[in-house]
């Protein structure tokens, strides 16, 4: 007999099938599964911010080419919101904004007011880097 509930015998399958997955093909993944498992109520601009904070994280540069409607497709959001958004950020001195770019001023002060599955992403892909370097 299985004494395991239903929602543990689902998540045991889903780690199995993770667990089978090549290290950069759950790293390509990894960060899109936070949209599957966001919590509701998170606001636009901490989804901006978490997202903005996963670009520079691959990027050497702190400075992004993107446009206010790209960002807003990416988060399914409208323009407008978005422009908005980064407006507050702007005014706050976390990042400054010019034709079609995004320049980082303050890293701290952008992690602050991001959501908190952005640690969680991040602490996972850094483990998944640790496990790369150490074989």
């Amino acid at each position: 007999m299985n004494t395991l509930s239903k929602s543990d015998q689902q998540s045991s399958r889903q780690n199995h099938l993770l667990g089978a997955l090549p290290v950069a093909a759950y790293r390509r993944l990894l960060p899109g599964l936070e949209f599957v498992t966001l919590p509701l109520g998170q606001t636009l601009d901490q989804r901006l911010c978490r997202d903005l904070l996963h670009a520079f994280d691959r990027t050497p540069a702190n400075a992004l080419a993107i446009t206010h409607q790209r960002a807003a497709d990416l988060l399914g959001v409208r323009r407008v919101g978005v422009t908005e958004a980064v407006g507050r950020l702007q005014a706050a001195g976390i990042i400054h904004c010019g034709r079609g770019q995004i320049k980082l001023l303050s890293r701290r002060r952008l992690k602050a007011r991001a959501c908190g599955c952005y640690a969680a992403i991040k602490k996972e892909l850094d483990g998944l880097r640790l496990s790369d370097r150490a074989s």
